[in-house]
C-alpha cells in the first residue's frame, strides 16, 4: 500500500486518507460500501484534497494491529484474535460478493481495539490475496514473542500454511487448537546416557532442543529463504511402524555430547522489526559490528549506529558483547551496557544496537 497515505484527526475522530492512485473497482462495490457499515470493513467516503481524489476511512480512534503491540511481542492472544476476526471477515467478503484482492492485509492498516479487527477495503486495489498473506506471515516472524513457545509454534504454522499449496482460510482455524509438544525422552535413551550426563536429557533439555530446531526454521524465513520444506517440524507428527508417535527431537542427542559437534555450532543475530538488515552469522571472533565499511565485520545501515559500535568475542564457548563507546548505546534485554565491559549473550537474549534489535541464537 502507498506509504504516503496519511492519518489525520479532528476533535471528534481519526481518519485514514488513501490516495486512489487511479484504481476504481466495480460500481456496485462503490455503492455498497459508501458510508455503509459492513462487518469487518472500515466505512469510507470519497473526498478531494489538493485536486487529488482519495478515500477517507473512519478509524473511530482505533489503533492499528502494529500499534497494539506497543513495542512488545506478539503472543497467542494477538494471533487468536486476528485469526477469528479474519475468518469472520472472509465470511462477509463471500456474503457480499466482494473481491478479497481489494483488502489491504498489512499490520499497519488493520485497525481495532485489540479484541476485534476491521480492514481497509479499496475497490480496484487488486493485490494478490495470498501473496499479501505470505508477506503478513513473514512480518509476524519479526514480532512474535520468542519466549512464548506456543506463540512461536502458531506463528510459524501460520507461515507454513499460507505458503503451502491449496491453502484455505478455514484451515487457519486449526492453528488455535495446536499445543506445544514437550515429550519425555524414551526410557532406552535415558538408560544409555544417564551414566555420563543425566542432566543433559531432562525434559528441559529436550524442550530447548525442539525450540532450537524451530528457531532455525524461523531464522531461514526471516532471512528470506524461499526454499519450501514439506515438513517444517522434521517429521514430528509422523508415526513409526508400530503406529506410535515418533520423537525426532531425540535424534542426534548423543551427537550433541560430542565436543567436535558442539564446536560447529554457529552464533547468529536475527533482526527484529521492519528492517532490511539480514541475519548476521558470526563465524569468527572477535567480530565487530558497526557502520564503517572496511572496519566492521558486519556493516549496519542505520545512521544511529557508530562506525565501530560493538565487539563480539568468545570466552570459553560463551559469546560476549562489548560496547565500543558507541554514541547511542548497546543494550541486552533493555539493560544498558557499560562501554568496555563484556556481557554474556545467551539464546533468546535481545541485543539492541542504537535503534536496531536482534535475537541472539545458537544454531
Amino acid at each position: 500500500m502507498n506509504r504516503e497515505n496519511q492519518r489525520s484527526k479532528d476533535l471528534k475522530n481519526t481518519y485514514l486518507w488513501v490516495n486512489r492512485e487511479g484504481h476504481y473497482g466495480e460500481r456496485y462495490e462503490e455503492i455498497l460500501l459508501y458510508k455503509n457499515s459492513i462487518p469487518g470493513l472500515l466505512t469510507f467516503y470519497e473526498a478531494e484534497e489538493n485536486e487529488e481524489k482519495g478515500l477517507i476511512y473512519q478509524l473511530n480512534h482505533q489503533l492499528s494491529y502494529l500499534e497494539t503491540l506497543a513495542g512488545g511481542r506478539m503472543n497467542c492472544e494477538h494471533i487468536e484474535c486476528f485469526i477469528k476476526s479474519f475468518l469472520r471477515l472472509m465470511g462477509t467478503i463471500d456474503e457480499y460478493l466482494l473481491d478479497p484482492s481489494n483488502l489491504v492485509i498489512e499490520m499497519a492498516y488493520i485497525f481495532g481495539d485489540g479484541c476485534s479487527w476491521e480492514y481497509v477495503y479499496i475497490p480496484g486495489y487488486g493485490e494478490n490475496f495470498w501473496r499479501q498473506m505470505e508477506k503478513l506471515s513473514e512480518e509476524w516472524l519479526n514480532y512474535v514473542d520468542y519466549s512464548n513457545e506456543k506463540a512461536v509454534l502458531w506463528a510459524y504454522t501460520f507461515y507454513q500454511k499460507v505458503h503451502g499449496e491449496n491453502c484455505s482460510v478455514e484451515a487457519l482455524m486449526d492453528i488455535l487448537s495446536m499445543e506445544c509438544p514437550v515429550p519425555e525422552p524414551a526410557a532406552a535413551v535415558i538408560q544409555e546416557e544417564r551414566a555420563s550426563r543425566e542432566t543433559e536429557f531432562s525434559a528441559k533439555a529436550v524442550k530447548e532442543k525442539w525450540m532450537d530446531r524451530l528457531a532455525e526454521k524461523i531464522k531461514k524465513a526471516v532471512s528470506w529463504k524461499s526454499k519450501k520444506e514439506e515438513d517444517i517440524f522434521d517429521g514430528f507428527y509422523t508415526e513409526n511402524k508400530n503406529g506410535e508417535d515418533t520423537c525426532p527431537m531425540l535424534d542426534g542427542l548423543s551427537e550433541a555430547l560430542d565436543v567436535e559437534t558442539e564446536n560447529k555450532k554457529m552464533f547468529v543475530l536475527i533482526p527484529i522489526g521492519d528492517t532490511e538488515t539480514p541475519v548476521i552469522r558470526i563465524e569468527k571472533f572477535p567480530f565487530l559490528l558497526g557502520r564503517a565499511e572496511g572496519e566492521a565485520d558486519a556493516c549496519l545501515g542505520s545512521p544511529k549506529i557508530s562506525r565501530v559500535h560493538a565487539r563480539l568475542e568468545e570466552d570459553k564457548k560463551e559469546v560476549k558483547v562489548v560496547d565500543m563507546s558507541s554514541a547511542n548505546g548497546t543494550y541486552r534485554n533493555d539493560e544498558s551496557l557499560m562501554p568496555g565491559l563484556a556481557y554474556t549473550l545467551n539464546t533468546g537474549d535481545i541485543l539492541k544496537l542504537a535503534d536496531l534489535e536482534f535475537i541472539c541464537q545458537w544454531c
